[in-house]
């Protein structure tokens, strides 16, 4: 499947950026002894993007099934954010189960 650069959702256009650094989750205000750390992926709402890292916290390419699992993932966000789901939107494993799901049937289309 090709890197693609945006998708149609609930009549919202999501922009997808595959970032070449990786993305760096900053605590929220609320956790200041939180530090920094890696992830895969993170979506907002308000900027309407999704951002998938391309390498991990150490250089390494993160492998094409991994980005596609975490863009996924992050689309899943996106669904319950637009639908307002704010719990289910905090459930990971929920997330998680969406994701796969959303990418069994949708994964073997273009975006």
């Amino acid at each position: 499947m090709k890197r693609p650069d945006k998708i149609e959702l609930l009549g919202c256009t999501y922009h997808i950026e595959w970032v070449e650094k990786g993305i760096m989750h900053l605590p929220y205000k609320a956790k200041e002894d939180e530090e920094p750390y890696w992830i895969f992926g993170r979506c907002s709402q308000k900027l309407r993007r999704i951002e998938i890292s391309l390498h991990d916290e150490d250089g390494v390419p993160v492998p094409e099934e991994v980005m596609m699992n975490t863009l996924w993932h992050e689309v899943a966000h996106a669904i319950c954010q637009e639908g307002c789901y704010d719990e289910e939107n905090d459930n990971e494993q929920f997330i998680e189960w969406l994701g796969k799901n959303l990418q069994f049937i949708y994964g073997r289309f273009e975006l």
